[in-house]
């Protein structure tokens, strides 16, 4: 009977002894899980950082150091009220700030530097297209979730890339409103002066093609370079006053050089009023531009500082009382990018790239300080309102 005793505590000790490499050899090749490709360990460990340890990895990409604007100012706000307010599901974002130097290479860098973290879920940024473009296939090999508040190139979502989004509208959103605008003031010969670069041409295709459909003749289309001086835009004025005919002027451009050809063209003695878009919807434009000359300019844009909804003025107060200056359409959109990358989680209860993707795109019920709005199967923003605002004592009014 002892020697059975003996035998059976044998056996037990034995198997408990397998049990524990059992699980040992589980914990192992547990933490050396491997995966098929960078994408599918991004959805790994995003999870288990969110579901184990309370916490969602976001990067913020853009020019930083050259203060540009409010955006980064907007996206740090965003992530103070989400965990003041007790976090996503009980998780807390930790943004990670890269600065890409508004530049090509900086930005694809910094790419590789956010790809290389697999518990970073999603990035928002950059500000330039060019690099938005550019990064995006890099994030989309590595799995990422990319949010543009700012890149409004029409390639940026036609690239079958099923993570890309971006709250603001497109080029040819923006032209086609502009367009809308001209018709609506009887202006019926324009003239089109656009930057040479990819949003100087997707903006003016967008207007173009709208000014086809209104009736509105396209006098001449030129264009300008980014190292361009007042001398050079003096003999394009020159030549448009020599030969052709025209009620106003659409201007596709950055700051500050979109304001410095606004005052060359009142310092030259054009008076016909200049239409631009959202790239000139800044206060600083007026810094730059002579204030006093500066009549009869418009932009059309997504940034309404009159809105009246009450997460906007929520918002509007805070942003102007924590940072000690006023909101910009920026510092509204990096604002809401977070916010809605947050809605993703929230309703998805999953930090996955791929199911915060498929949530943004499948719900209809997101109601931001934008207005409700939603995504479209590539990731533009549909129902964002577009308003139009005209120069007046320092800064752009919304034109009623």
């Amino acid at each position: 009977m002892k020697k059975n005793i003996n035998k059976i505590n044998y056996l037990s000790a034995n198997a408990k002894i397998f049990s524990i490499l059992c699980i040992l050899f589980s914990i192992f090749c547990f933490s050396c899980r491997r995966f098929d490709n960078p994408a599918e360990e991004r959805e790994y460990r995003t999870e288990k950082l969110y579901k184990n340890k309370k916490i969602i990895k976001i990067a913020a990409a853009g020019p930083w150091a050259q203060k540009r604007d409010g955006l980064l100012q907007g996206i740090l706000y965003a992530r103070d009220v989400i965990n003041d307010n007790g976090g996503i599901n009980g998780a807390m974002i930790n943004l990670l700030v890269y600065d890409d130097n508004y530049n090509i290479e900086s930005g694809q860098k910094i790419a590789y530097d956010i790809s290389n973290d697999p518990e970073i879920c999603a990035v928002i940024g950059h500000q330039s297209s060019s690099i938005t473009v550019s990064n995006s296939l890099i994030y989309h090999f590595y799995g990422l979730l990319q949010f543009s508040p700012k890149s409004t190139s029409v390639q940026y979502t036609r690239q079958g890339l099923n993570k890309v989004f971006r709250n603001i509208p497109g080029d040819y959103e923006l032209g086609k409103a502009a367009s809308d605008f001209c018709k609506s003031q009887n202006w019926k010969n324009m003239i089109i002066y656009q930057l040479n670069s990819e949003y100087g041409l997707d903006f003016s295709n967008g207007f173009e093609l709208r000014c086809n459909q209104n009736d509105i003749y396209i006098s001449a289309r030129t264009h300008y370079e980014a190292y361009d001086n007042i001398q050079n835009y003096l003999e394009d004025i020159k030549q448009w006053n020599s030969v052709y005919n025209y009620d106003a002027i659409f201007l596709a451009g950055t700051m500050p050089q979109i304001a410095e050809i606004c005052s060359v063209l009142r310092d030259s003695g054009v008076k016909v009023p200049i239409i631009s878009g959202d790239t000139m919807d800044y206060n600083s434009f007026f810094k730059i531009a002579d204030n006093s000359k500066i009549d009869d300019v418009y932009v059309v844009s997504c940034f309404d500082p009159d809105c009246e909804k009450s997460d906007f003025v929520l918002f509007k107060n805070g942003f102007e009382q924590k940072y000690s200056r006023n909101i910009d359409q920026s510092a509204v959109l990096g604002y809401d990018a977070l916010m809605a990358v947050a809605y993703g989680i929230e309703k998805g209860n999953s930090v996955k790239p791929s199911v915060i993707a498929k949530t943004l795109k499948t719900d209809r019920n997101m109601n931001t300080i934008l207005g409700p709005y939603y995504f479209s199967s590539e990731g533009d923003s549909r129902g964002i309102k577009i308003v139009v605002k005209k120069s007046a004592d320092g800064k752009f009014e919304k034109v009623n």
